[in-house]
């Protein structure tokens, strides 16, 4: 949310670090949410709050664009087609970097994004990233011990987006996905007065004993980085 990003001397930080700092939607709902799990005893009904009548295979996809990444803006042009949103020629031309760590996991994302300091401490391990404007963040986390599964993650995060008045709840759905080969637990939503689109994945490793999250806040013209982040994750180097 272009609203809460906080910079601190951007000139002087561009200048001599290339990095960002502010707080987005993703990073004040993680906070809230880690601040619900010191309470968590894995007893959420999710029958109530995580339906799984809502879910489908693959989640958030291009053919979902007319109900969920939609422009709701008053501009008479016509928006372009899904695949025309997509500025490929970055990603298709191999320019892209990796991020993460061997907690979190690795994904690609655009070669010109950079370190997003934010405003909200997001727990040991956490990496984030973002373009240069600060507005489409990619945030990778983990929690050891703080949830009794991944789907109470994707719960209390469903939660938090439910009581958001600034989510239009219409958009706010669930679904059971695959990320990095594994099953994961996606939970999306629009925030319209800031034309930003919110996904998330919760999941458990293989490889260790965490729950694993990754989210990622986006506008409509940078939908591709949702699709780098779903396609190019895997928990090693």
């Amino acid at each position: 949310m272009k609203h809460l990003k906080k910079f601190l001397a951007l000139a002087c930080v561009l200048a001599l670090t290339l990095s960002l700092t502010g707080c987005g939607p993703v990073a004040r709902l993680i906070s809230n949410v880690a601040s619900l799990a010191a309470d968590d005893s894995g007893d959420y009904d999710d029958d109530d709050d995580y339906d799984d009548d809502d879910d489908y295979d693959g989640g958030v996809t291009e053919s979902d664009s007319d109900d969920v990444i939609e422009d709701d803006s008053e501009d008479d042009t016509e928006e372009p087609e899904s695949d025309a949103v997509l500025p490929a020629d970055d990603v298709v031309n191999g320019d892209t970097q990796t991020i993460g760590s061997y907690e979190v996991g690795y994904v690609d994302v655009p070669a010109d994004f950079v370190t997003f300091y934010n405003d909200v401490y997001l727990g040991p391990g956490t990496i984030q990233y973002s373009d240069m404007t600060g507005s489409t963040i990619v945030t990778m986390q983990y929690f050891d011990g703080t949830y009794s599964s991944a789907e109470s993650c994707a719960t209390g995060m469903y939660m938090q987006f439910a009581g958001d008045s600034e989510v239009d709840q219409s958009t706010l759905t669930s679904a059971s996905v695959t990320i990095g080969g594994v099953n994961a637990y996606q939970v999306y939503c629009y925030y319209p007065a800031y034309e930003t689109y919110v996904v998330t994945w919760s999941f458990e490793s293989p490889y260790d004993d965490y729950i694993h999250y990754i989210a990622v806040e986006f506008d409509y013209e940078d939908y591709y980085v949702f699709e780098m982040v779903e396609d190019t994750y895997r928990f090693t180097y």
